[in-house]
């Protein structure tokens, strides 16, 4: 079975309810599966699946997804930018720090959303540079 069939699986695990279980079969699965999550999340219409791809995309631990999560912190769904956010602050590094205050230039709406980014925002930049100034 390909990667991409194995993931449509546990998606299809996940809607049916056995979310726990789908969750860690994608976090799991073996070899580099990032390109193809990524592949399916940018197919994906339902929000909170997408979230949840975010989501395994960073718990996975590898440094190549900074790139993925810096586009999912410009997703107009909360659930999918912060999981973005919690994902950066995971890796509490030089470079998720940059991924994070480049964010702050992200449109100059003022509707509670936009100020609700900017709160989760500036808390994600204060735990990553609190991480960063801890360890040197």
């Amino acid at each position: 079975m390909s990667i991409e069939l194995e993931i449509r699986a546990a998606l299809d695990r996940l809607r049916g309810g056995d979310e726990e279980v789908a969750f860690f079969e994608l976090l799991e699965m073996p070899g580099d599966v990032l390109p193809v999550l990524i592949d399916v999340f940018h197919s994906e219409a339902d929000v909170a699946v997408r979230a949840i791809l975010v989501r395994v995309a960073w718990e996975r631990r590898d440094r190549s997804v900074l790139a993925f999560l810096s586009e999912a912190l410009n997703d107009d769904h909360e659930e999918i930018w912060q999981q973005a956010l919690d994902g950066l602050v995971a890796f509490a590094s030089p470079e998720s720090l940059d991924v994070l205050q480049r964010a702050r230039n992200r449109g100059s709406e003022d509707d509670s959303a936009a100020r609700r980014f900017r709160l989760w925002l500036e808390e994600a930049i204060r735990q990553v540079e609190f991480e960063i100034g801890r360890r040197t």
